[in-house]
């Protein structure tokens, strides 16, 4: 399984790994590498659909900055 902290190592962005919250690691992860849809990360946190979709919005935001 590849891990987000090892893509973002990879292309020179590992800096962006400490700007981003352990929730956010997390849905970037399950959404992109591991192809989940938002709305069943949703139901594994037990929060909406548009949380899931703010978060990984929001984490991929502080990614771009870097």
């Amino acid at each position: 399984m590849t891990l987000l902290k090892d893509i973002l190592i990879e292309n020179n962005l590992g800096e962006g790994l400490k700007f981003l919250t352990l929730r956010e690691q997390q849905v970037l992860s399950l959404y992109y590498l591991q192809g989940y849809k938002e709305r069943e990360i949703a139901n594994f946190y037990n929060i909406t659909q548009q949380a899931i979709s703010y978060l990984r919005k929001k984490g991929i935001n502080k990614l771009k900055l870097i």
